[in-house]
């Protein structure tokens, strides 16, 4: 029963050491980005494949064309969230200001992905979009909500990450402020007076 308690112990701390080396090692850095483009890259591909699978033969190779530009949509809003609008904003603790500006990126984005499937549907033949109808106007709530919570989760992840590091560079500093108190002390202690202790004993 020990031995499969040790196992079971010995499993979640590779898991936890895996897990903080992919947020936090330098080295792990590539596949960070090379995990978040990939998921980027799938999104694009499965969405555009779902909203136009009844036009599929007719766009041809253009359809990754159209995967392409939801890609490259989705790729600038998720890298201006991590490089420019976490640091300068989240990270100093502005949330209002943080909330607004990703608002307004996921909305920017959405727009974008509503004129290239619209602009698709007329190449299509099929009736453009009514922006105002209930169905568009939900689909686009939802795709809104769904975006934010994704970059929320990866805000979190960026956050976590800042946090450990922001702990190692505590942790180290105080083991060095111990290790100098240490050197301070031993340079107040007297030889002679040791000496003459040692002496006396």
């Amino acid at each position: 029963m020990d031995m499969k308690k040790r196992r079971v112990t010995d499993s979640y701390m590779k898991g936890q050491k895996m897990l903080h080396n992919l947020l936090v090692s330098p080295k792990a850095r590539v596949w960070r980005h090379v995990i978040l483009i990939a998921a980027l890259a799938a999104v694009s591909l499965n969405q555009t494949y779902v909203v136009f699978q009844q036009g599929l033969s007719a766009l041809s190779y253009k359809l990754y064309l159209i995967v392409l530009v939801a890609f490259i949509s989705y790729l600038f809003v998720a890298y201006y969230n991590i490089y420019m609008l976490i640091p300068k904003y989240l990270i100093k603790k502005r949330y209002l200001l943080y909330g607004t500006l990703v608002s307004i990126s996921v909305i920017l984005l959405l727009c974008v992905q509503n004129w290239v499937e619209n602009a698709t549907r007329v190449f299509l033949g099929e009736p453009e979009m009514a922006y105002s109808s209930p169905v568009v106007i939900l689909n686009f709530v939802s795709s809104f909500v769904t975006i934010s919570l994704c970059m929320a989760g990866g805000s979190i992840s960026v956050l976590l990450k800042h946090w450990m590091e922001e702990s190692q560079k505590v942790g180290q500093m105080e083991k060095m402020h111990v290790q100098s108190e240490i050197e301070q002390l031993k340079e107040q202690v007297n030889p002679q007076l040791l000496f003459n202790i040692l002496d006396k004993t």
